[in-house]
Parts: C-alpha cells; structure tokens; sequence
C-alpha cells in the first residue's frame, strides 16, 4: 500500500490506528458486561487477578497506544501537507466521491472483529484470536498493494478522496475542512504509494487552480 520510502513506524502506526474502534468497542463491551454481574458503574478493585481483568487492562493498553499511533499518523500526514511542489510534490485532480470502502471495512473487518470473537466470555482466547487475526490483516496488506482503509483517521478529520493522476486512479488524504474547497480542482499532493492501479498520496497546502 505504500511505497518503500515511507517509514515502517509510519506505516506499523497507521495500521494499529485503524483498530482503535475495535478496542473501544470490546473494552466498552466488557465493562457493560462487569456493571450487568456487579450492579455498579465502579465496582470495588479487588485483590484478586483473573484472566479477565488481565484482557480488560492489556485491551486498555493496547488502545492508548492505538490512539498514540493515530495521532502520530495524523502529525505525518499534517507535515506532508506543507510540503511544496518543488519538494516532490506532483499534481492531480481531485474528484467528487469520497470516503469509499469504510462501510465494507467497518462490516468486513471492525465488526466481525467484535461480534464473531467472544473476549468477554473466553478473554484469554478471544484476545490472542484479536492480535491473530490483525497479524494475519497486517501481513497481508503490507505486502499488498490494496486500500486499508483508517476509519478512525476519518473520524478524527480526514477524508479519503478519489481523484486522477496521470489516467490513473488517485487518493488523497484531505483535510474535512478542506473538501468542499478542493472538489473537481488540480491539486498538489506529496505520494505515499502505490494502491492497486492507482496513486496514494496527502492534499499539498495549495491548489493548482
């Protein structure tokens, strides 16, 4: 998905952050499940370990460093930004769609994550069956060419934006604010890999026209 010349902790960081949600959604789902059995929203802290509470604190871990990974992916991508054309910067147009392919990751990937592998009940199985699963996904996307799609990245102000390069298809990370301003414009943009048939890249500071 991206090119060699973008860094391992870019690309490690960016696929951990794309998980963010599910670690939300299994960590808010075991706490529901302890206030059903406890009656209380803050239950005692007891001596006492088990394989739960383990799961619980490690998914709490594992989610901080999801949101560590997805503000440094969000740093990058803002400092790519700024770079000009005659730093490497291309140009391309950018299109009117955007955002495609997160209702299939969140229904392919995110939910099936949550839904299909029981954490509360088995914590210690479905915890090792999570990162089993993800290390299956990571390995398959960094060395493939095909969109991972960043639902979170989304969430937290970028947009994916289908555009053309060069008779190819071309996506863009773009700022929110910034799409109603960059639709149907020549744009520049800093290349982050290669996407399929495609070009991957971040919206430069200015437009083209």
């Amino acid at each position: 998905m991206f090119k060699d010349s973008v860094s391992k902790r870019f690309k490690f960081s960016y696929f951990l952050s794309s998980f963010s949600l599910s670690y939300f959604f299994l960590i808010l789902i075991m706490y529901i499940q302890a206030y059903e059995l406890l009656g209380t929203w803050f239950p005692p802290f007891p001596i006492l370990w088990t394989s739960k509470k383990i799961v619980f604190l490690v998914l709490i871990v594992i989610f901080i460093l999801s949101i560590l990974a997805l503000c440094y992916v969000k740093i990058k991508i803002t400092q790519s930004s700024n770079y000009i054309r005659g730093n490497g910067v291309d140009g391309g147009k950018v299109g009117l769609s955007y955002n495609q392919g997160s209702r299939e990751f969140i229904l392919g990937v995110l939910l099936p994550v949550v839904t299909t592998i029981s954490v509360p009940d088995t914590p210690i199985t479905g915890l090792v069956a999570v990162i089993f699963l993800q290390l299956i996904l990571g390995y398959f996307y960094w060395h493939s060419n095909e969109l991972f799609v960043n639902v979170p990245l989304m969430m937290i102000g970028y947009s994916l934006v289908v555009g053309k390069y060069k008779e190819k298809e071309l996506l863009l990370f773009v700022k929110n604010s910034q799409l109603k301003s960059v639709l149907g414009r020549e744009v520049r943009f800093v290349p982050l890999g290669k996407v399929e048939e495609g070009q991957l890249g971040v919206l430069g500071e200015e437009s083209l026209n």
